[in-house]
């Protein structure tokens, strides 16, 4: 049974190293108040949000955003105040969750270790 699919472009979520940097594992995907990895996508959102105005004798990487659609361009100031609140990033579908035991006991409580989910055994697509 595949959980979850870690993806390159993913490269915190994927590993159990969010835990480290401050994820909590009892209420996924919040973390603690200040923490890490919390700072990080705060940056990331700030620097999608001004890069296309960003100076390009800057050395920092591209984040494309113009596939998440995260620039001044494309949101208004008030969505950026609410992603740096509540990132729609956070979610609990995520790799290290799954891996965490808190995860296999909720999949052991709706019935996945029995088989009792539908689609059992055929691909569904959570995006």
């Amino acid at each position: 049974m595949i959980i979850s699919v870690a993806a390159v472009s993913a490269p915190f979520r994927g590993t159990q190293l969010v835990y480290t940097l401050g994820e909590r594992v009892d209420t996924a995907p919040a973390g603690r108040p200040i923490f890490v990895g919390s700072i990080l996508t705060k940056l990331a959102h700030l620097y999608s949000y001004i890069s296309p105005i960003s100076p390009s004798f800057l050395p920092l990487p591209d984040l494309h955003t113009e596939a998440r659609a995260l620039s001044y361009q494309q949101i208004s100031f008030g969505s950026l105040l609410s992603q740096l609140r509540k990132s729609n990033w956070d979610e609990t579908d995520t790799l290290p969750f799954d891996c965490t035991f808190q995860a296999a006991q909720a999949r052991g409580a709706e019935g996945w270790a029995l088989g009792k989910q539908r689609g059992i055994g055929h691909t569904q697509l959570s995006w």
